[in-house]
């Protein structure tokens, strides 16, 4: 395998990095937009949250539902026998 030879010097690194920084700093999103992606963030969390508790509900439904079932499956086979 041929081992090939870096061209660049630190000059031209230090161009690229500059050149990096400032075109970051220009896409830095306002306080208003960064406000408005947090409200989006907050509203998207509050709506899991209900929905992770109403299925909290369910699934506590659905315990007391299978655990009747099992009961009257026991009783049926109790009584057949």
């Amino acid at each position: 395998m041929e081992s090939t030879n870096c061209t660049n010097n630190d000059s031209e690194a230090e161009e690229l990095e500059g050149y990096f920084y400032e075109t970051v700093s220009e896409q830095e999103p306002s306080l208003k937009d960064t406000k408005g992606m947090l409200s989006s963030v907050q509203a998207t969390l509050k709506d899991i949250f209900v929905k992770s508790r109403k299925m909290a509900e369910e699934m506590v439904l659905l315990k007391v539902f299978f655990q009747n079932s099992s009961k009257t499956t026991k009783f049926y086979k109790t009584v057949s026998e």
